[in-house]
């Protein structure tokens, strides 16, 4: 869920245990870059077997169009802090992981606090809007860049999905303050 430009679902897909990987992402133009870099990583491929196929499909987390229990393993990275609707999301990433398996969620955390933090802040609210404003990242992908004006509430660590994977916590339960 929220591949972006495909990197982890291209990281996946390379990976020799795996064999099937759906990339989903509501933007695209996301998913229009995505399908040239896995385009390009298939014709620079010197491994004897070619990884396998990705599949590039629009949609968002809170819609998933897949059957329950369908996949081992669902990611996100960086996109959590995007779902329109974080407990409906996560309890749709739920819904189609099949028993025992794996969410991964890779994201932020806001800087914390003193000097350090301060800089951190200065860095995201200042230089990587107008890094990302030059490089037209609206205009080419259709958005802000993900982290400018959201706000989040410290380090975090995941609480695991209950037991069987069919229902996740209320998005305000599945984070704990580290």
């Amino acid at each position: 869920m929220a591949t972006g430009t495909g990197d982890v679902a291209l990281a996946l897909a390379a990976h020799p245990a795996v064999g099937r990987v759906v990339a989903v992402d509501p933007s695209p133009l996301m998913l229009a870059g995505a399908r040239v870099k896995a385009a390009a990583a298939a014709t620079t491929t010197v491994d004897t077997v070619a990884p396998p196929p990705v599949s590039f499909v629009q949609g968002t987390a809170e819609g998933l169009p897949y059957a329950d229990g369908e996949f081992a393993v669902a990611t996100v990275a960086f996109g959590v802090r995007n779902f329109g609707d974080r407990s409906a999301g996560l309890a749709q990433l739920a819904r189609v992981l099949r028993p025992g398996g794996t969410l991964g969620v890779l994201e932020v955390s806001p800087p914390g606090p003193g000097l350090g933090g301060a800089a951190a802040r200065a860095f995201v609210s200042l230089l990587v809007p107008a890094v990302g404003g030059g490089w037209g990242w609206r205009a080419r992908w259709g958005r802000q860049p993900p982290m400018i004006g959201r706000r989040g509430g410290g380090a975090t660590a995941a609480a695991p999905l209950p037991r069987g994977g069919r229902q996740a916590p209320p998005s305000t339960g599945i984070w704990q303050r580290v």
